[in-house]
Protein backbone atom coordinates (compact mmCIF):
# COMPACT_ATOMS: atom_id res chain seq x y z
CA UNK A 1 0.00 0.00 0.00
CA UNK A 2 2.83 2.51 0.62
CA UNK A 3 4.39 1.80 -2.44
CA UNK A 4 1.20 2.54 -4.18
CA UNK A 5 1.03 6.30 -2.61
CA UNK A 6 4.78 6.59 -3.12
CA UNK A 7 4.02 5.77 -7.08
CA UNK A 8 1.21 7.93 -7.33
CA UNK A 9 2.99 11.09 -5.51
CA UNK A 10 5.78 10.69 -7.36
CA UNK A 11 3.55 10.35 -10.54
CA UNK A 12 1.85 13.49 -9.93
CA UNK A 13 5.42 15.40 -8.56
CA UNK A 14 6.24 14.59 -12.19
CA UNK A 15 3.04 15.87 -13.67
CA UNK A 16 3.18 18.99 -11.82
CA UNK A 17 6.81 19.82 -12.05
CA UNK A 18 6.14 19.23 -16.29
CA UNK A 19 3.54 21.84 -16.52
CA UNK A 20 5.15 24.24 -14.75
CA UNK A 21 8.07 24.50 -16.34
CA UNK A 22 6.40 24.08 -19.72
CA UNK A 23 4.02 27.20 -19.68
CA UNK A 24 3.21 28.78 -23.35
CA UNK A 25 4.45 32.37 -24.29
CA UNK A 26 0.82 33.37 -24.72
CA UNK A 27 0.17 36.88 -27.22
CA UNK A 28 -2.99 38.41 -28.53
CA UNK A 29 -3.46 39.89 -31.90
CA UNK A 30 -5.97 41.85 -33.56
CA UNK A 31 -6.88 42.44 -37.56
CA UNK A 32 -9.19 44.98 -38.73
CA UNK A 33 -8.63 43.53 -42.28
CA UNK A 34 -8.26 40.09 -43.18
CA UNK A 35 -4.19 38.97 -42.91
CA UNK A 36 -2.93 35.58 -44.07
CA UNK A 37 0.17 35.97 -41.43
CA UNK A 38 1.54 37.12 -38.29
CA UNK A 39 5.43 37.72 -38.69
CA UNK A 40 7.91 37.55 -35.98
CA UNK A 41 11.40 37.38 -35.93
CA UNK A 42 12.27 34.92 -33.10
CA UNK A 43 16.16 33.37 -31.89
CA UNK A 44 15.81 29.84 -31.39
CA UNK A 45 17.76 26.71 -29.85
CA UNK A 46 15.90 24.43 -31.85
CA UNK A 47 12.15 23.64 -32.61
CA UNK A 48 9.51 25.76 -31.65
CA UNK A 49 5.75 24.76 -31.92
CA UNK A 50 3.48 26.40 -31.80
CA UNK A 51 -1.04 26.75 -31.81
CA UNK A 52 -3.41 29.90 -32.92
CA UNK A 53 -6.86 30.25 -32.82
CA UNK A 54 -9.23 33.29 -33.95
CA UNK A 55 -12.26 34.35 -32.92
CA UNK A 56 -13.95 33.38 -36.27
CA UNK A 57 -12.71 29.78 -35.03
CA UNK A 58 -10.62 29.22 -37.70
CA UNK A 59 -7.01 27.77 -35.91
CA UNK A 60 -4.28 26.22 -36.63
CA UNK A 61 -0.36 24.96 -35.45
CA UNK A 62 2.62 24.55 -36.37
CA UNK A 63 6.81 24.92 -35.56
CA UNK A 64 9.77 26.46 -36.62
CA UNK A 65 13.32 26.98 -36.41
CA UNK A 66 14.65 30.11 -38.01
CA UNK A 67 16.26 32.47 -36.63
CA UNK A 68 15.17 35.49 -39.12
CA UNK A 69 11.79 36.80 -40.34
CA UNK A 70 9.44 34.38 -39.91
CA UNK A 71 5.53 34.35 -40.88
CA UNK A 72 3.06 31.94 -38.95
CA UNK A 73 0.35 31.26 -40.99
CA UNK A 74 -3.09 31.81 -39.66
CA UNK A 75 -5.11 31.13 -43.15
CA UNK A 76 -8.85 31.13 -42.57
CA UNK A 77 -8.85 34.47 -40.40
CA UNK A 78 -11.82 37.09 -41.42
CA UNK A 79 -11.50 40.97 -41.00
CA UNK A 80 -12.22 41.47 -37.83
CA UNK A 81 -10.59 38.54 -35.95
CA UNK A 82 -8.60 37.79 -32.54
CA UNK A 83 -5.93 35.57 -32.80
CA UNK A 84 -4.66 34.03 -29.66
CA UNK A 85 -0.80 33.07 -30.20
CA UNK A 86 0.64 30.32 -28.24
CA UNK A 87 4.74 29.29 -28.44
CA UNK A 88 6.31 26.55 -26.77
CA UNK A 89 8.97 28.21 -24.41
CA UNK A 90 11.64 25.34 -24.54
CA UNK A 91 13.77 26.48 -27.64
CA UNK A 92 12.23 30.42 -27.83
CA UNK A 93 15.54 32.52 -27.26
CA UNK A 94 13.74 36.07 -28.23
CA UNK A 95 11.58 36.63 -30.25
CA UNK A 96 10.58 40.68 -32.10
CA UNK A 97 6.64 40.45 -32.46
CA UNK A 98 4.78 41.53 -35.49
CA UNK A 99 8.23 42.70 -36.70
CA UNK A 100 8.95 42.72 -41.14
CA UNK A 101 12.15 44.42 -42.16
CA UNK A 102 11.12 47.58 -43.53
CA UNK A 103 7.53 47.76 -43.36
CA UNK A 104 6.06 50.80 -41.93
CA UNK A 105 3.59 50.26 -38.68
CA UNK A 106 0.67 51.15 -40.51
CA UNK A 107 1.29 47.90 -42.53
CA UNK A 108 2.29 45.69 -39.60
CA UNK A 109 0.55 43.41 -37.94
CA UNK A 110 -1.00 44.59 -34.52
CA UNK A 111 -0.79 42.93 -31.10
CA UNK A 112 -2.84 43.85 -28.37
CA UNK A 113 -1.76 41.73 -25.49
CA UNK A 114 0.78 39.57 -24.17
CA UNK A 115 -1.73 37.56 -21.92
CA UNK A 116 1.21 35.01 -20.56
CA UNK A 117 4.97 34.94 -20.43
CA UNK A 118 5.17 31.54 -20.12
CA UNK A 119 8.71 29.82 -19.05
CA UNK A 120 10.68 31.04 -21.69
CA UNK A 121 14.62 31.13 -21.00
CA UNK A 122 14.89 34.81 -22.64
CA UNK A 123 18.17 35.76 -23.83
CA UNK A 124 17.16 39.22 -24.84
CA UNK A 125 13.45 40.80 -24.56
CA UNK A 126 15.79 43.46 -26.49
CA UNK A 127 13.60 45.15 -29.29
CA UNK A 128 10.50 42.61 -28.42
CA UNK A 129 8.30 45.76 -29.46
CA UNK A 130 10.07 47.24 -32.24
CA UNK A 131 7.82 49.06 -34.60
CA UNK A 132 5.03 48.83 -32.35
CA UNK A 133 2.79 51.20 -29.77
CA UNK A 134 3.61 50.40 -26.33
CA UNK A 135 0.35 47.86 -25.81
CA UNK A 136 -1.34 49.24 -23.06
CA UNK A 137 -1.20 47.46 -20.23
CA UNK A 138 2.20 48.12 -19.63
CA UNK A 139 2.02 51.64 -20.19
CA UNK A 140 2.89 51.87 -16.38
CA UNK A 141 5.57 49.53 -16.44
CA UNK A 142 8.56 51.83 -16.77
CA UNK A 143 10.95 49.32 -17.64
CA UNK A 144 8.71 47.94 -20.87
CA UNK A 145 9.58 51.14 -22.97
CA UNK A 146 13.42 49.55 -22.85
CA UNK A 147 12.13 46.77 -24.68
Amino acid sequence: MKKIYSAILLGLFIILNTNAFSQNFVTKWSFPVAKTAIEINPTTSGNVNYTWTATSGASGSGSFTTANSYAISIAGTIAGDVVTLSLEPQNLRSIRLGYRPNVTLSTNTNIIDVLDWGNVPWNSMNQMFRKKTIIPIFQELSFIKKV
